[in-house]
């Protein structure tokens, strides 16, 4: 349980740090221009905060306790395709669904997945 505590929080303060400074800095803009009338607002926080405590827990368990990625590059590439896989199920399905959903919104967010996944995973592969 420890173990998998520990393995859980390395991989979860790398993602948060990574997520909060990409959306809340760098692609802020991006995001609202791109989203348009389609954004919430205000953002609805049960399923932002569901999110975020589900999705580093995939991380956890199947990137770095699934024995795929025992070192750190191993880490950062499994991570990065789980990202992509993650990131790329709801873009694409959104872009094929929602009327308006910009394809270069579908294209940047999957390439944000797999970074910030590869990220994080690789550098809690690198303290674990």
């Amino acid at each position: 349980m420890r173990n998998g505590l520990w393995t859980y929080v390395a991989v979860a303060v790398p993602f948060w740090l990574l997520d909060a400074l990409w959306l809340g800095l760098i692609a802020k803009r991006f995001y609202r221009d791109a989203l348009g009338t389609l954004m919430a607002k205000p953002v609805k926080l049960s399923p932002a905060v569901l999110f975020y405590v589900a999705y580093p827990a995939g991380l956890a368990f199947f990137v770095l306790s699934s024995g795929l990625a025992p070192g750190v590059a191993q880490a950062a590439a499994v991570g990065g395709l789980f990202g992509l896989f993650c990131y790329g199920t709801y873009d694409l399905v959104n872009h094929a669904t929602l009327q308006g959903w910009p394809l270069r919104l579908t294209v940047v967010d999957m390439a944000w997945g797999l970074f910030a996944s590869g990220a994080a995973c690789g550098l809690a592969r690198a303290f674990i």
